[in-house]
């Protein structure tokens, strides 16, 4: 019999529950074990850093949350979930003076959650973990579903109420003539790029 996979909505940053993996570098490691040392209070205690080699593909076997910090091209665990469609940082997005802090849940089935400290470089990660900071220190160490998507690649203006409904509007006339994957990808995209809950 199937069953629907557990989402897993709840990741718990302690020091027993979650680590900290960032590729390699002196620059990356620095923003680990700083994310570490500032989240120590809230989290009871400093998560464990770990960096992880180019060769290192494989999904870590240790029953803990993993906090990845870095992108696609510089970290092998978030290039897994890159290929696999469940992340989206790179070289290119979110491009310069851009940051994503996005959580995973349970992408591989074994109830462990990510959250993405994503960057095109290292300065795109250090402001994710600046964010990751705040909302620990604001919320608490347990994180729900998390989207933050800041990027000079997407533009920075919403559209008017009005716009946004005339296209809410049209989007419906796709889906009455049979269009709805296009726009349930179009809007997914949007959403996934900008954190903006109105798409």
């Amino acid at each position: 019999a199937r069953t629907v996979r557990d989402y897993c909505l709840e990741t718990e940053l302690t020091p027993d529950t979650a680590a900290i993996l960032c590729p390699t570098g002196e620059n990356y490691e620095r923003i680990a074990r700083d994310l570490s040392a500032r989240l120590a209070p809230e989290c009871g205690g400093p998560l464990e850093v770990r960096i992880v080699a180019p060769e290192d593909r494989a999904w870590p076997p240790s029953p803990r949350h993993l906090v990845l910090i870095g992108n696609a091209i510089n970290h092998p665990l978030i290039f897994h979930l890159h290929v696999n469609h469940y992340a989206l940082v790179d070289e290119y997005f979110p491009g310069p003076e851009g940051e994503i802090v996005h959580t995973v849940h349970n992408p591989f089935g074994d109830y462990r959650n990510a959250i993405i400290l994503g960057g095109s470089d290292t300065h795109g990660s250090a402001r994710a973990a600046e964010v990751l900071i705040r909302m620990v220190r604001k919320n608490g160490p347990r994180l729900g579903f998390t989207l933050h998507s800041q990027s000079s690649r997407v533009p920075g203006e919403v559209p008017s109420a009005a716009d946004f409904a005339h296209g809410l509007a049209k989007r419906k006339e796709q889906i009455d003539v049979g269009d709805l994957p296009n726009v349930a990808k179009d809007y997914g995209l949007l959403y996934y790029l900008t954190g903006d809950q109105r798409w």
